[in-house]
This record gives structure tokens, sequence and C-alpha cells, in this order.
């Protein structure tokens, strides 16, 4: 238990960690460097997307599940790393050719296996991927970024996500998301 103690005080005294929150597997606080109160709201909602994320990765692909989630907003960043007991809590907009230009970019980066943009209700615009493939990102993916915004909104009303990334065992989806359009890159890293 002093190595837990050690290593939160660690990342606590880091620049810029306001907080660190420990759950259990149901959403509970098992430990918390922030109020009580803060400490109830963040796990919960945050408990909510953590099950989502990996709902969404495992109707992808039943295989693969979450290991690392990072939401960035406007103002914040929350680095989640669920386990399979406690989860610790360390709290696009473009047009035709820009579009290609922006896939292009991204193909050309190693170890990226695809990439989709879409608009916020989930119209497909472009994808490096096949079709059907890409429709199943995006139906996933979308109701995703839903919950995330709406999680987001939840602990701050005047914040506002910009990325989410999810790591799984297999490959890591980097989401960028404004209020029009988001994009996805899959992303397979080196071993």
């Amino acid at each position: 238990m002093a190595e837990v103690e050690e290593t939160l005080k660690r990342i606590q005294s880091q620049k810029g960690v306001q907080g660190i929150i420990i759950v259990n597997s149901e959403g509970i606080p098992v430990k918390s460097t922030l109020d009580n109160q803060s400490t109830v709201q963040y796990s919960a909602l945050i408990h909510q997307l953590v099950m989502k994320a990996r709902s969404t990765l495992r109707d992808i692909d039943p295989q693969n599940d979450l290991t690392f989630l990072r939401l960035r907003s406007k103002k914040n960043e929350i680095m989640i790393a669920p386990g399979e007991r406690d989860i610790p809590l360390f709290p696009l907009t473009s047009r035709g050719a820009d579009i290609e230009e922006i896939l292009k970019r991204i193909q050309s980066h190693r170890g990226v296996e695809g990439a989709i943009i879409a608009t916020s209700e989930g119209i497909i615009m472009r994808s490096t991927l096949e079709e059907q493939i890409t429709v199943q990102y995006v139906a996933l993916i979308q109701p995703l970024l839903m919950k995330t915004k709406k999680t987001l909104q939840d602990m701050d009303s005047e914040d506002e996500l910009t990325h989410l990334r999810l790591r799984t065992v297999k490959n890591e989806l980097i989401i960028a998301a404004d209020k029009d359009y988001f994009m996805v890159g899959i992303h397979k890293p080196s071993p």
C-alpha cells in the first residue's frame, strides 16, 4: 500500500495535475485527492464513459479491450487507465480538396491503418478503409463521441471536447472532434 501512496504522491506533484481518483470496477471511488463532491461526480461520469468506450471497442472487435483512454478538452485533460479491478482517473473543420490532403497526410505516418472523416451526425465524408468497416466504425464511434461530449458538459458546462484517444490491446483510435465533424485515425503502435 505504501508503494501506491508513493506513486500517487509522485503523480500529484507533477505540474498541472489537479487530482487523482481511483475507482473500483463498479465506479465507486476507493481513493481520491479531490473533494468528496468532485470525486463522486467525476467517478460516476467517467465510469459510464469507460463502459461505453469498452462496449464500442468490443462491438468493433470482440477480441479487443480498452487499455487507456485520454480525453482532451479546451480546459482539461483526463487520462484513464482501466484495469481488471481499480480504474485510476488522471484528471476538423475542412472541405473538398483539404479533406483529401488531410487523409493523405495521416496515411503517410508509419503504423496508420486507416482514417475516417465524418460529420457529427455520423455521415461519412471520406475514408481510407473498406466501406463496411468504415460504416461499422462510424456507427459505433459517433454515439461514444456524443456520450463523451455530454460527460464533459456535465462536468463543466463551459468545456468542449477536442480529442479522444482509445488505446486497446491491438491498436489505438485517435479521434479529433469539433461541433460539425470528427476524424478517426486507426493506428497500430510499433512493438
